[in-house]
């Protein structure tokens, strides 16, 4: 994340207004952030329902409560991921046949032009989830980053695509902003190279909350950092108004989290010489906040370096408790208030709302009822918990 005080555009009269001060800003990460993954889990739980839908579709059993018995997600996860590839594989199917169905009917169309569309289609078609998510953000950024080569939005982008200090908002499309090429190109390759990782972990919504919150956060904690630097010594009141924008600490935050959950996983850079192309994650992150630290030490300002800092601290506090306890939450809270809006049971309920568990054991796939009766058994009075 870039800071600079000269990065307004002197040729345009945008001063800059007094730094907010801490309130506003804090409740503006809380509340966005929390907003994020409330939407996300939602998103998620709706989804998941979808393919529950297909499951009942498939069986003559009922299905329609099991989601209420099941209160752990990782028994559920392998299993609906297999189903969700099943309904993507059978999509594609479907799509490729109607598509050769159209171009059959346009008979003086050549026959190379029509297989360069197949093929065209069968490489889109191909895309992963994972590249689709990527590839939006990406995009995102591509758009932003091309309407700052407008003169005509200067005064727009500057105001509202870089935080300042004046404007809460800012706090997240600053995040999606760059001005300079190089700036966007090599965080949209660490994006690439970091970002797969964590999303074989936390999958699409959670992933996508997560490099959200990540952004905003450490935004935040740069921001209250800089306000309390210049109440603190008066004659730094200038640091609270530096203007900042990038998704640096986004991907500081990726990284990190990444570096906490596979502590030896490499990164692999392409078009570098081999002694050079493999980074160690373990090493790699301490060697980046270690540069950020000199940078503090000795007041270089040409990056927000507490915002890489800040988005470390965060990624390392979602790696640790995201995963397994924010986002659980999350989807639970969300299931209870359907639940109740629904006049149903609790998302927590065990019986599923009275129906004897037993009976529902017998209903579920074999692979899945094994899992929940290995889990059910009661552990070894020496203490070795199923991992």
């Amino acid at each position: 994340m870039h800071t600079n005080p000269t990065l307004i555009n002197p040729t345009i009269n945008v001063a800059l207004k007094p730094p907010l001060g801490y309130v506003r800003p804090v409740l503006f990460g809380i509340s966005s952030c929390t907003s994020i993954f409330f939407i996300a889990a939602y998103v998620h739980d709706k989804e998941e329902e979808s393919i529950w839908r297909k499951f009942k579709e498939r069986t003559t059993t009922d299905l329609h409560r099991l989601r209420d018995v099941i209160t752990d997600e990782s028994l559920l996860k392998h299993d609906i991921w297999k189903e969700k590839m099943r309904l993507w594989i059978q999509r594609k199917s479907e799509l490729m046949q109607r598509l050769r169905h159209h171009l059959d009917q346009y008979q003086a169309l050549p026959t190379h032009i029509k297989k360069s569309i197949l093929g065209s289609a069968q490489l889109l078609l191909d895309v992963t989830e994972e590249e689709k998510v990527l590839l939006g953000i990406t995009a995102i950024h591509l758009l932003v980053f091309g309407v700052w080569r407008i003169p005509r939005y200067q005064k727009f982008m500057q105001q509202y695509f870089v935080h300042s200090g004046d404007r809460t908002i800012t706090l997240l499309t600053s995040v999606f902003s760059q001005r300079r090429l190089w700036h966007m190109s090599v965080n949209m390759a660490a994006l690439w190279l970091v970002g797969p990782w964590l999303y074989n972990k936390l999958g699409r919504e959670q992933f996508i909350a997560t490099y959200l919150s990540l952004g905003i956060s450490a935004n935040v904690v740069s921001h209250v950092t800089r306000v309390a630097m210049a109440r603190r010594w008066r004659h730094n009141v200038e640091a609270a108004k530096l203007a900042t924008l990038g998704t640096d600490s986004a991907l500081y935050g990726l990284l990190a989290g990444t570096t906490i959950i596979y502590p030896e996983a490499t990164l692999i850079i392409p078009f570098l010489p081999t002694a050079l192309s493999t980074l160690n994650l373990s090493y790699t992150l301490p060697a980046f906040l270690s540069m950020d630290a000199v940078a503090l030490f000795f007041r270089w300002n040409r990056m927000d370096h507490i915002a890489h800092i800040g988005g470390t601290m965060m990624g390392i506090v979602y790696a640790k408790f995201g995963p397994d306890h924010l986002w659980p939450q999350a989807l639970k809270t969300v299931r209870d208030v359907k639940a109740s809006i629904h006049g149903r049971g609790s998302g927590n309920d065990k019986n599923g709302g009275g129906r004897p568990p037993g009976a529902l054991m017998l209903i579920l796939p074999e692979k899945l009822r094994l899992k929940l009766q290995k889990k059910a058994t009661p552990a070894a009075p020496e203490g070795g918990g199923e991992t």
